[in-house]
């Protein structure tokens, strides 16, 4: 399975293990609760089956995935996450039935101050 990951319009294609067409391994986001990022290794892709016990995480910046070595491309829509596990300092892809799960989400916008003022009080508008 080959999965492609994009970030700051540069892609990158990643194999089932992890490694890019280099054999090097990538650092991929994960999304926080806050609307953050944390980045970490990706190790590739698991099954549901072997991940019960892990931490769930909500992994964004892949666009498209394939079972054919790349002959044909399924995409994942914007503002959707996979669905991934923090495994021994790695994010994996967790597949369902040997596909991944993609979910959307609304991405959190940040606060705008206006002339660079902000209240220190949050009773004051």
């Amino acid at each position: 399975m080959l999965i492609r990951y994009v970030k700051s319009h540069s892609g990158s294609i990643l194999d089932a293990n992890g490694y890019d067409g280099y054999g090097k391994c990538v650092e991929v986001p994960a999304l926080l609760r806050n609307g953050e990022y944390k980045y970490d290794r990706y190790g590739g892709v698991i099954n549901a089956f072997e991940c019960r016990s892990c931490q769930k995480v909500k992994l964004v910046g892949f666009t498209e995935y394939s079972f054919d070595d790349g002959k044909h491309w399924i995409k994942v829509d914007n503002n959707h996450y996979l669905i991934g596990v923090r495994r021994l300092g790695e994010f994996y892809v967790v597949l369902f039935n040997g596909k991944p799960r993609a979910l959307p989400y609304q991405p959190k916008e940040d606060k705008r101050y206006y002339n660079n003022v902000h209240f220190i009080h949050s009773g004051r508008l």
